[in-house]
């Protein structure tokens, strides 16, 4: 009866509170269409405070709602040019805006043209028409040539923190309708939208970081969604100049910043050198590289299915070389400083192999790599700097779990890195020969399944029989490794583990396929002194020394062991007529199991041998 009764009043608040909020959005709107101001502003920080974390509304109440909306909308855009309507109003109205943007619904009031105008407006986007006509003729010089007689009068910002506040309240709203739907991806394209983030850009270091972050934002949403905006920002305004020129603005800021924070005094030197040795950007820079690197990414996937012009290896160059460093000495499990390195990653995949290859191995005599790269015996094979392919190593290992917590999350986590190293293996043989030596090194212990122990290489070879996708890349690049032998992968691995990667390659039988890459044959995987003394020990299908084992067979008669070889047949074959396993011969080729009757005709052909 209490709990019914908790039940019952818990209802009856519910009904009062839905009652109240709804005369509260009557009112609201009565001040808006009378321009209350101070109305205005009471009732709006009502009603933001206690809609602050719903993110969708009532069917029954859909109609106030848009009413809402409809009186915000118009409010804003009438009084926008004579600034009638105060700051702190005009942030009320767009936060409010912002909270209903957040429902599917509502965000489709809030998606034609003359909105996303306005809020194009309160950013600070709006482009006019003069200015569109110069960008659409300057074409790609345009960055070469910012100072412009009127660029003094145009660039000029007002960064109040009041007015702060609008331009940031409108750029979340604007972020939530272009996630929504695609009717608001379409008015940003129709009102210009990209070219007026893209000109905003040129004026980061006027802005506060919150507004910097979202307009990064707001070019990734409008380069990852709709394909037609990610090539207008790739061709119309020269994208991969232009965010790779604010990449280099945020570091170099950052790193003038920290010098200047740096305590000269003598006492002081020990420090400033590990501080200059960590080349750890603030946090707020990594965020804003971060938030630039994946929308790289987006322009980087339209490059692929072109051929990149020398232009664009020249720009990807710049941003290697500047960027490859914080892959090896950021050692820290901070989410800003993983979710940084992730996205570097992220880029790598998507540059061809052959010259980032190459932007990736340092030479030894290199004075800048010297200084910025620590070099220890570890990282020097074949006279080559190769302490950035062990950062992605290590990459690789510090995100790698056991089998046993691997889930569907991190299993996608690890994708990026499987395939830059197998494409950075397949391409640079320096590469392939390194990673072996560090990943899988010739075997000496062989007391233990390949699998067992929390070696990198241990982990990888227990993801092969893993129910998850991600074996699949697994097996690809310990396959490279291997030169894509099938032999040296068995022996590396043990048959049980290679055997579904060598099905589906139709290699059970242990031949090489007839079209393989094309390997350098200088290095070669020459059998250890353990490996020859243990050979003869070594069971194939683990990989590991057999246990000296009691024989299963000890005791049994001639005719029991064929009886138990029976029963087997016919699980394998009642296995086999549910479909559940498909035999196949050792070339990868299904075969059919034979009829059970031969095993009554052994029967009855021995019978009449002893008869007679």
């Amino acid at each position: 009866a209490e709990a019914t009764q908790c039940k019952m009043d818990s209802s009856r608040n519910d009904v009062n509170n839905q009652i109240l909020a709804n005369e509260m959005i009557e009112k609201c709107i009565e001040a808006l269409q009378n321009n209350i101001l101070e109305d205005c502003l009471l009732l709006l920080k009502d009603l933001c405070d206690k809609l602050d974390k719903q993110f969708s509304f009532n069917q029954t109440t859909r109609k106030l709602h848009e009413d809402l909306v409809a009186a915000i909308c118009n409010k804003l855009a009438t009084n926008n040019d004579t600034n009638e309507n105060p700051l702190n109003l005009k942030c009320l109205m767009l936060k409010a805006l912002r909270i209903f943007s957040r429902d599917k619904a509502l965000a489709m009031k809030l998606s034609d043209e003359s909105v996303i105008g306005m809020l194009l407006e309160q950013i600070g986007y709006h482009i006019h028409v003069e200015s569109a006509i110069n960008a659409s003729e300057g074409g790609r010089n345009e960055q070469d040539n910012e100072e412009t007689p009127n660029s003094h009068q145009s660039n000029y910002v007002d960064t109040s923190n009041d007015q702060m506040q609008v331009t940031i309240e409108a750029q979340k709203c604007l972020c939530n309708l272009i996630y929504q739907n695609a009717s608001a991806r379409a008015a940003v394209q129709a009102t210009n939208g990209l070219q007026g983030i893209c000109n905003h850009l040129h004026l980061h270091d006027k802005l506060p970081y919150d507004v910097k972050l979202y307009d990064l934002r707001l070019l990734f949403l409008l380069s990852a969604l709709p394909p037609q905006q990610r090539t207008a920002l790739l061709e119309k305004h020269d994208g991969l100049r232009l965010i790779i020129h604010q990449v280099l603005r945020y570091i170099q800021e950052d790193e003038r910043m920290q010098n200047d924070d740096i305590d000269h005094e003598p006492q002081q030197e020990l420090c400033n050198q590990s501080r200059r040795s960590a080349h750890l950007p603030s946090e707020e820079c990594m965020s804003l590289v971060s938030e630039s690197l994946r929308v790289l990414f987006n322009i980087t996937l339209e490059l692929q299915n072109q051929t990149c012009n020398e232009e664009d290896i020249r720009q990807l160059t710049i941003l290697i070389e500047t960027i490859r460093k914080y892959i090896i000495n950021i050692t820290t499990d901070r989410a800003v400083v993983v979710t940084f390195q992730k996205d570097i990653v992220n880029l790598f995949v998507n540059i061809p192999s052959k010259p980032l290859s190459e932007l990736l191995i340092l030479p030894l005599n290199n004075q800048e790599g010297n200084n910025d790269h620590n070099i220890t015996e570890i990282a020097n094979y074949c006279n080559r700097n190769m302490i950035i392919i062990l950062g992605l190593v290590r990459f690789l290992e510090n995100r790698l779990p056991d089998v046993e917590m691997l889930s569907q999350l991190s299993s996608d986590s690890l994708k990026p890195i499987l395939s830059l190293l197998c494409s950075l293996c397949r391409t640079n043989r320096y590469i392939r020969k390194y990673l072996k030596l560090k990943i899988l090194p010739p075997r000496k212990d062989f007391s233990k399944r390949p699998e067992e122990g929390k070696s990198l290489k241990s982990r990888l070879i227990a993801l092969l029989t893993s129910p998850w996708d991600i074996k699949n890349l697994v097996e690809d690049f310990l396959f490279v490794l291997c030169k894509e032998n099938a032999d040296r992968f068995i022996k590396h691995t043990g048959y049980g583990n290679a055997a579904g990667m060598l099905l589906s390659r139709g290699l059970l039988a242990g031949n090489r396929p007839l079209e393989t890459a094309n390997y350098s044959s200088d290095d070669t995987d020459s059998d250890t002194e353990e490996y020859k003394d243990q050979h003869d020990k070594i069971d194939p299908v683990t990989g590991a020394i057999k246990a000296d084992n009691q024989n299963i067979f000890e005791g049994m008669t001639e005719e029991e062991i064929e009886k138990e070889a029976e029963q087997l047949f016919m699980l394998f074959k009642k296995l086999n007529d549910h479909g559940i396993i498909k035999p196949v011969d050792r070339s990868g080729q299904p075969i059919n199991l034979p009829d059970p009757s031969i095993f009554k005709k052994t029967e009855n052909e021995e019978s009449d041998n002893s008869d007679s």
